[in-house]
């Protein structure tokens, strides 16, 4: 019967276009459109790029949350620190330039429109960025003012509410457990070093009078003394106070109100440290966990391997996006350990939205939807993936649940683009021919799967739906060679001799 149907097919098939050579895209002239495409790339997510980037943030971040509390209280304002400052300002710039233009996930997929990124960027993180950023040593040089005076600096520190959420860009190198604790210790640093640059300054601001005592030391205050003992007494002083081990007298209002927060930062940070080691140690989530050891598994043998960094960074998104969407569970596994009547209802309900999207299961009978179901295997597709390469032998058919696919031909021509509820790759079951055309993911994609051996079986038991489903593939098949024959008509003045129809090339 099979033989009969791709008979049939053969039949009804358009003849491919004869042409002289391969077609090519037309190339754009619109130079607006190769800047934005050029910026796109450049502030592309998940590329090895963007990961070099986010480290380079992280540095610049803690540079400053760490250094301007610490010149500010100090007054230091030496000509290599002002060099530093230009360096690390101009990048500060650029990335909240960047920030109009780098992509975010919607619905599983990355939007790169600049309108739409714009949009975002300026509803979410632009003011933050632009108090964090703004250059005052520039006003003041306007009006006049002291630009080397390092407490203009003081609103980077806003820069704390960004390197929080620039952690994550290490768990791509190394175990989520181990980010955890650098996480913990770093926001550790972060609050002794301020708290001690404010006991520096009330200390300072107070005088030799009145602060003796709360630093134990009128040499504290001797213009011999090096600023950095100042700032190691100052540390310790912190350190003990937080812990509860011990501290000094205070002896005016604000130093007692300085120790009462200082010792409940303590309080508090001392129990945010016990919750972060309850649940690195526990086991409160056990998928979560065997997820996890699993992608440091894949992740400890990429580095052993020495895998290129490129290919690399798509494992790990793949590994990421497999978490998001599925939380890591194999549904194939779960479904097959269930009794065939329970399976059979599981796996119509989750693939409910396929059925009513595709236009053959429409008028379907009821056993015939149940087998299809039953067949279908979840598969993810990267974007920028090939699905379907040119050559290969056509053993799998694909239904997409999520996302969007292009058609391309042997040229790189562009001559279909796929969503949610199409299907592809049919042809070469219903023919038993070699794929002619490249389908590749343009997003994050969901796809459904269904092998040749089922395939054949399932339309050999049901003999209607072949009959549609040769129709409509039929169809589309004639549908994409006129469209190919208009594209490359446009590409090309002169025809090509080689094929570039989605029609199947005979084994």
């Amino acid at each position: 019967m099979l033989e009969g149907l791709r008979n049939r097919f053969n039949h009804n098939k358009v003849k491919p276009f004869a042409q002289d050579g391969e077609a090519q895209a037309p190339k754009s002239g619109d130079l607006r459109a190769r800047l934005s495409n050029l910026i796109n790339k450049f502030f592309a997510a998940n590329t090895p790029f963007s990961t070099i980037w986010g480290i380079i943030l992280f540095v610049i971040y803690t540079y400053n949350i760490l250094v301007i509390p610490f010149r500010a209280t100090f007054l230091q304002s030496s000509i290599w620190w002002i060099i530093v400052d230009v360096i690390t300002d101009s990048l500060l710039l650029w990335d909240m330039l960047g920030g109009f233009f780098k992509p975010y996930r919607h619905s599983a997929k990355w939007v790169t429109d600049t309108k739409r990124t714009s949009r975002r960027y300026l509803k979410t993180w632009f003011l933050v960025d632009f108090l964090s950023r703004f250059p005052a040593y520039a006003f003041a040089a306007v009006v006049g003012g002291d630009v080397t005076d390092p407490r203009l600096r003081l609103n980077y520190l806003l820069l704390v509410t960004r390197v929080i959420g620039q952690f994550s860009v290490f768990e791509k190198f190394v175990k989520r457990v181990f980010v955890s604790l650098l996480r913990l210790v770093v926001t550790l640093l972060f609050v002794a070093h301020w708290l001690a640059c404010g006991f520096v300054a009330i200390s300072q601001y107070e005088g030799v009078d009145v602060s003796s005592s709360w630093t134990n030391s009128k040499t504290f205050f001797l213009p011999t003394i090096g600023v950095y003992y100042k700032y190691v007494l100052s540390m310790y002083w912190v350190l003990c106070t937080m812990t509860g081990f011990g501290g000094t007298q205070p002896s005016t209002d604000v130093e007692v109100y300085y120790n009462i927060l200082t010792t409940i930062v303590g309080i508090g940070y001392y129990a945010v440290s016990i919750s972060v080691a309850g649940d690195l140690i526990s086991n409160r989530d056990p998928i979560a966990t065997e997820f996890q050891e699993r992608y440091d598994d894949i992740k400890d043998f990429l580095k052993m391997r020495k895998i290129p960094m490129d290919l690399n960074s798509r494992v790990n998104d793949y590994y990421e996006y497999l978490w998001r969407s599925r939380k890591g569970l194999d549904e194939v596994a779960i479904l097959d350990e269930l009794p065939a009547f329970l399976r059979a209802e599981v796996a119509m309900h989750l693939n409910r939205s396929i059925i009513d999207k595709v236009p053959i299961f429409k008028d379907s009978s009821a056993n015939f939807l149940t087998e299809v179901v039953m067949n279908l295997k979840p598969r993810i597709a990267l974007p920028e993936s090939h699905v379907i390469r040119i050559g290969e032998l056509g053993q799998e058919m694909f239904f997409i649940s999520k996302g969007t696919v292009s058609i391309k031909t042997s040229g790189g021509l562009t001559v279909a683009t796929l969503e949610s509820g199409h299907f592809f790759g049919e042809i070469a079951l219903l023919m038993g021919t070699l794929r002619s055309a490249d389908v590749v993911a343009t997003s994050y994609c969901d796809l459904f799967v269904m092998e040749k051996d089922d395939f054949d079986e399932l339309l050999s038991y049901h003999p209607n739906e072949a009959e549609a489903l040769v129709k409509i593939s039929t169809e589309r098949h004639q549908s994409s060679l006129r469209r190919v024959a208009s594209d490359t008509g446009r590409a090309n003045d002169s025809p090509t001799s080689s094929s570039t129809s989605l029609g199947e090339k005979k084994t």
